[in-house]
């Protein structure tokens, strides 16, 4: 906590503002968005390899942050203050970061699997950038993000030596999803298992639960679209991917409003709702919109 509360005394509006910005690039919701841009218009053989690192790398954070159930820092001592505006009631734990996990698997994929110099570069800023805007806005102690960065360091390097092995074997395919979902199954179990055992609140519990279905559409899309869909990410027309950004992107958002709505019809403690949101809407970007791109919006068409 001395680390928190020294650089709480360097705090000032500006660097409070950008540093939350920064901090929002290690979210679920940013990762899941930066898949969809890479997966839809750049390299989806890239975005597939951030994927399966995230939801091992997610799964075994979510399952220690729920296990540990250690407390953030405004908890753990009640005189420390967070920035103004940046601490929410749901976010009370903290241990491993998984802000600081998320953008270790953005960064370590790009800087193992990218041959372009400022992408690299761009990997290591955000690299240190996200973690340290954890700790100046006092959302995380410095256990919580090096844990985080190593969990994300060590499964992103396996992840990614395993597919270079395996990445063009599809007689292994249909056995990497059944592995794979063994991790979101786990993970929603255990999470349910010790809400209803009155070991963790709702909220942490819905965390896990929304990652799980985020996990899960992931794996079977993942298996579906290169089994049978085989879309192309590339495009000669500059201006068909941007309508493939704008037209994706509003749909996406579109489903999630509705959803939302949708199931919270059946009250606001359906956690069930959430899990089947995350789901179809990963599965929408990842299984249902690839279709849609490779019968309209590919260059052939045009």
């Amino acid at each position: 906590m001395s680390l928190l509360y020294a650089l709480s005394e360097i705090r000032i509006p500006l660097l409070n503002t950008l540093l939350s910005v920064v901090s929002f690039l290690g979210s679920e919701v940013f990762l899941l968005l930066a898949m969809a841009l890479c997966f839809w218009c750049y390299d989806k053989r890239l975005a597939y390899r951030l994927s399966f690192s995230f939801i091992i790398a997610g799964t075994l954070g979510h399952l220690l942050k729920v296990i540990f159930h250690m407390p953030s820092p405004v908890i753990r001592d009640s005189s420390f203050k967070p920035v103004d505006g940046i601490f929410r009631s749901k976010t009370t734990l903290s241990f491993p970061s998984m802000r600081s996990l998320g953008i270790g698997c953005i960064s370590i994929t790009a800087l193992m699997k990218e041959s372009r110099i400022w992408a690299k570069i761009i990997a290591v800023i955000f690299l240190i950038l996200v973690p340290f805007s954890q700790l100046y806005l006092g959302l995380d102690t410095l256990l919580d993000i090096g844990f985080g960065l190593i969990i994300a360091i060590v499964v992103t390097i396996l992840v990614n030596k395993y597919m270079d092995n395996t990445a063009t074997d599809r007689t292994q395919y249909l056995k990497f999803m059944f592995i794979l979902l063994i991790f979101p199954v786990v993970l929603l179990c255990v999470s349910l298992a010790l809400f209803y055992n009155e070991v963790i609140a709702y909220d942490n519990m819905l965390e896990a639960v929304k990652s799980s279905g985020i996990f899960s559409a992931l794996i079977i899309s993942w298996y579906f679209e290169s089994t049978y869909i085989n879309f192309s990410e590339r495009c000669d027309r500059w201006w068909l991917q941007l309508i493939k950004i704008v037209l994706g992107l509003a749909i996406v958002f579109g489903l999630n409003a509705g959803f939302k709505a949708l199931f919270g019809l059946f009250g606001e403690y359906f956690w069930a709702g959430d899990f089947l949101r995350y789901f179809l809407i990963t599965g929408f970007i990842f299984g249902a919109y690839p279709i849609f791109i490779k019968q309209f919006l590919s260059a052939r068409h045009i």
